[in-house]
């Protein structure tokens, strides 16, 4: 019992990482598309399909 509990809370600290990550890649990558593109429209696709991106990452875990 104690091997399973060790493996499930392993696999959360798994999940909690990649999200952290999705969501600072999408911080990243929301920051660097704002200061190197100058089109108001780009940025805010950008933005908008990164943020997309890392509330998948949040939801499903891929």
């Amino acid at each position: 019992m104690t091997d399973l509990l060790i493996l499930q809370v392993a696999a959360l600290l798994a999940a909690i990482g990649a999200v952290a990550i999705g969501v600072a890649g999408a911080l990243l990558g929301t920051h660097l598309g704002v200061n190197r593109w100058r089109t108001v429209l780009f940025r805010r696709a950008l933005a908008s399909v990164l943020w997309i991106a890392a509330a998948k990452l949040i939801v499903t875990g891929k």
